[in-house]
């Protein structure tokens, strides 16, 4: 029968990527119509665009992949233990994308052939400033997505300067017994015993225990 839907998965799937996906890429869409005016030139346009797009998803890093994907969730897996709908970097590469196709929409509007052959010039500017500001949005995801592997990097270092100095090097653990309680989303209870083998070094009766993002 396979495994249950996850419900805040689901419902972060359908209303944060699903839907403002719709919505950008039909402002796209309707752009390319106002600007080529050819429904085969339309359809070839669209579909460069996304082979474009499914190419720099394969060639950008993992961190930089929201900044350059129509969609947030580019490699989280549903969690019953861990149940989160979104965080501040997924609402804001959803709230930079919605934002763009808002800007998109004015943009075809303003291209949009009129009957007098006119040019609404203060549209055309309305949605490029919105268009330019969700792009400085993806911008800030990028750039937190490289500050986040900086601090990983910073971890790395702490930890292998730790294992490093003698005062401070693990202990050699015989073995770990104890009980984990998981309540979903609430609470992570975490009782263990550690049994070390001791050696000439004398390590304090507890041991610290870090846990790195």
């Amino acid at each position: 029968m396979g495994d249950p839907i996850e419900p805040v998965s689901l419902a972060s799937f359908v209303l944060l990527d699903l839907l403002v996906a719709i919505f950008v890429w039909c402002a796209t869409v309707l752009l390319l119509s106002s600007v080529l005016r050819n429904r085969l030139a339309v359809l070839i346009g669209a579909a460069v665009l996304s082979a474009l797009q499914v190419w720099a998803m394969t060639m950008v890093p993992a961190y930089l992949l929201p900044a350059v994907s129509v969609i947030a969730n580019t490699g989280t897996w549903a969690s019953d233990i861990i149940v989160k709908f979104a965080d501040f970097d997924r609402v804001l590469q959803r709230g930079s994308v919605l934002v763009l196709g808002v800007g998109v929409c004015i943009l075809a509007a303003a291209v949009h052939p009129r009957a007098d052959g006119g040019f609404r010039r203060r549209q055309a500017i309305l949605g490029s400033v919105v268009a330019l500001v969700a792009v400085m949005g993806l911008v800030t995801v990028a750039v937190r997505g490289i500050g986040m592997v900086e601090k990983r990097d910073e971890w790395l270092a702490a930890h292998r300067m730790a294992a490093a100095t003698e005062e401070t090097s693990r202990p050699d653990i015989d073995r770990i017994t104890g009980t984990v309680k998981i309540d979903p989303g609430r609470l992570l209870e975490v009782d263990v015993d550690l049994s070390r083998v001791w050696q000439a070094i004398c390590f304090p009766r507890r041991a610290p225990m870090v846990l790195a993002p």
